[in-house]
C-alpha cells in the first residue's frame, strides 16, 4: 500500500514538473497594425496593454480607413486592418486580402460647433444658412461619406454643399478644425467628438447616414495568427470599455 501511494506521488510530482516546464513561452514579435484614425485614443491604450502583456512590438498606422486600405492593395504590410466601415471590409475580400472579418463597434455621425458660431448652428437644418463654413471629411474617410448620405437624406445637402470649405482626410482633423475656431461646423463620429471633448448639437440617425460598423479585417498572407489574437484580446470587456467610454457601442450580430 506504501509502495503504491509513493507511486502515485511521484507520479503527480513529474506531471507537476512537466507542466512547469511547459511548452516555450511565446517569443516576442514585431507586427503591423492599420487603425481608423478616429480609433487612436482608445487603441493606443489597447495597444500598450497588449504589448505588455506580450512583449511584443506592434507598429500601428493611423489615416483614413480609405487611405490605409490603399497602402495595403500597394501591397504595404500589414497583419490586421481596422477599419470604420464595411465598406472596405468588402474591398478587401475583392482584392482576396481578407483571412477573416468581424465586426466590433457602431457610432454615429453627429454635428459640432465651434464657439463662435454656437448661437447660429443648432440643428443641421442650419448648416444651408449663409455665410456658414462647414467642414465634411473626404468620402475616403466614411465619415465624409455617412455625413453625406444622412444630408441628402434630410434634403439638406444641396443647400448645405455649397457652404463645404474643407474636405479634409480624416475625422480627427476635422474635430481640430472646429476646436480651433477655423470652421463654423463639421459632422464627425460621436466617439471623435467626446474624444475632443466637443458637445454635439445634432444626431443623424442610422436610417439617414446608414448603420456604421466598425470592423476588423485579419489580413491574408500577414501574420494572421497574432492578428486573431490581437482581435480575441480587443474584444474582451475591458478593452472594449476603453471604446465605450468615447460612446462607441459594441457590435451585435
Amino acid at each position: 500500500m506504501k509502495k503504491a501511494l509513493a507511486l502515485v506521488m511521484a507520479l503527480a510530482l513529474c506531471a507537476l514538473a512537466l507542466c512547469a516546464c511547459g511548452a516555450p513561452e511565446r517569443e516576442s514579435q514585431t507586427w503591423e497594425l492599420y487603425v481608423a484614425a478616429g480609433m487612436k485614443k482608445p487603441m493606443d491604450v489597447v495597444a500598450q496593454r497588449y504589448m505588455d502583456e506580450t512583449g511584443d512590438t506592434i507598429n500601428i498606422n493611423y489615416s483614413s480607413s480609405g487611405a490605409l486600405f490603399s497602402q495595403i492593395e500597394q501591397g504595404q504590410p500589414c497583419d490586421l486592418y481596422f477599419t470604420a466601415d464595411w465598406l472596405y471590409v468588402e474591398k478587401m475580400e475583392e482584392i482576396d486580402l481578407c483571412e477573416e472579418k468581424a465586426g466590433y463597434l457602431n457610432d454615429n455621425v453627429v454635428l459640432v460647433v465651434s464657439e463662435s458660431a454656437k448661437d447660429k448652428i443648432k440643428s443641421f437644418e442650419d448648416l444651408t444658412k449663409e455665410g456658414v463654413t462647414i467642414a465634411i471629411c473626404d468620402v475616403g474617410a466614411p465619415v465624409g461619406l455617412y455625413a453625406e448620405n444622412g444630408l441628402r437624406a434630410m434634403g439638406l445637402w444641396d443647400a448645405a454643399e455649397k457652404n463645404v470649405v474643407t474636405r479634409p482626410s480624416t475625422v480627427n482633423q476635422a474635430a481640430i478644425m472646429v476646436l480651433q475656431d477655423e470652421v463654423d461646423a463639421a459632422c464627425i463620429f460621436s466617439s471623435v467628438a467626446n474624444s475632443n471633448g466637443l458637445e454635439n448639437v445634432d444626431v443623424m440617425t442610422n436610417e439617414e447616414s446608414g448603420e456604421i460598423v466598425f470592423a476588423t479585417v485579419v489580413v491574408k498572407g500577414g501574420n494572421t495568427k497574432v492578428a486573431k489574437e490581437f482581435v480575441e484580446f480587443a474584444n474582451k470587456d475591458e478593452n472594449l470599455k476603453e471604446f465605450e467610454k468615447y460612446g462607441w457601442v459594441r457590435y451585435e450580430k
